[in-house]
């Protein structure tokens, strides 16, 4: 859970989260992460990008197999809110 915290925090941290209008600095200058927030971000990006990658595998397939051109095109509602 450590790595949504974390991602919710960089989200969150923003200036323009707060309404201020933006400064001409960097805009996360005053975010700090720890170690582990820092190799959690990292992870989850990983898992997030495998599993992408792993979609567009299982479509390909899929769509080589004669099937539909995405998994996700029969689903109805659950599918368009998906994609």
């Amino acid at each position: 859970m450590v790595c949504v915290a974390t991602a919710l925090k960089v989200l969150f941290s923003s200036k323009d989260c707060s309404g201020e209008p933006p400064a001409s600095g960097a805009p996360f200058s005053d975010l700090s992460l720890e170690r582990n927030e820092a190799i959690a971000l990292v992870n989850l990006l990983a898992r997030f990008s495998n599993g992408l990658h792993l979609y567009h595998e299982l479509a390909a397939a899929l769509a080589a197999e004669g099937g539909a051109a995405s998994p996700l095109a029969g689903a109805g509602a659950a599918g368009a809110v998906l994609a």
